[in-house]
């Protein structure tokens, strides 16, 4: 699903106020990897974290390689850091996945590092893609379930508009 212009803007507009932005992507989306460039364009650190691809060679990749503040990941490559301290926003694209990865397994230290990036975030922004139906069929990673439904009552929405979700962290960083 491409994503449209206007969802960009709304990110852009967090991340020109001073908030970096993290996304968590599947890399088989192109609209995403040139989402990725414009927000970087603008200004922000971004945490791409590739499930299954070898998206390094994409053209947009290349380019976001040569930015100082761009740290691609590999999900599928331990460890996966966790030195997100100074990170005030996560951006996590299809937080509900519907499908497995490739090797059936699940890599807790993906969701490690996903769990201390919205513990220390002051923002959490919520792509939706996927629809109720899909959701019915409970095609959500039990760890990923439990990270959100457990992080989520230390926010407040702020903004819902399409599939776009921003929350505001309630209080000050917690403690793990």
């Amino acid at each position: 699903m491409a994503l449209s212009e206007h969802f960009w803007k709304n990110v852009r507009e967090y991340v020109r106020s001073g908030n970096r932005v993290a996304e968590l992507y599947h890399g088989e989306n192109d609209d995403i990897l040139g989402g990725l460039a414009r927000i970087v364009s603008d200004k922000g650190m971004v945490y791409g974290v590739d499930r299954h691809n070898p998206f390094e060679s994409h053209e947009n990749m290349q380019e976001l390689q040569k930015l100082s503040n761009v740290r691609l990941l590999k999900a599928s490559i331990p460890p996966l850091p966790t030195d997100v301290d100074d990170l005030d926003a996560l951006f996590i694209r299809e937080f509900i996945w519907t499908y497995p990865p490739s090797d059936g397994s699940e890599n807790p230290q993906t969701y490690a590092a996903i769990d201390k990036a919205i513990n220390v975030g002051g923002h959490l922004i919520l792509h939706l893609n996927s629809t109720e139906q899909e959701i019915e069929r409970g095609g959500i990673y039990p760890l990923y379930q439990e990270i959100i439904s457990r992080q989520l009552p230390l926010f407040q929405k702020v903004y819902d508009c399409e599939d776009l979700l921003i929350y505001q962290k309630k209080c000050s960083k917690t403690s793990d």
